[in-house]
């Protein structure tokens, strides 16, 4: 956990590091409420995506649920399922222009 919100705070806020650096320019940052507003959105979906694989896990009995790289639907991958251009559930695979 620690390292997502660390990325979420460079993505976002930039800011490099959430440690104390025990100096006020560096530990102390001016930052717009859209900055504050795009962070916390970001930490509500990645919580929000990783109970959705959770779920999927316990419901199935895996440990490999993902989301899908073109739609984000939570599915588990076959291992025909194995692409170079990324992780795709079966209805972006068989219908993409749908999506």
């Amino acid at each position: 956990m620690k390292e997502i919100i660390s990325l979420i705070a460079k993505k976002n806020l930039q800011i490099e590091t959430l440690e104390r650096q025990s100096s006020d320019s560096l530990d102390f940052h001016d930052i717009a409420v859209w900055q504050i507003k795009k962070a916390l959105m970001d930490a509500y979906q990645k919580g929000y995506t990783q109970g959705e694989i959770d779920t999927v896990n316990k419901r199935y009995g895996v440990d490999t649920a993902r989301p899908c790289d073109n739609c984000n639907r939570i599915f588990v991958p076959r291992l025909a399922n194995d692409h170079e251009q990324g992780w795709f559930c079966d209805l972006c695979l068989t219908h993409p222009e749908d999506q």
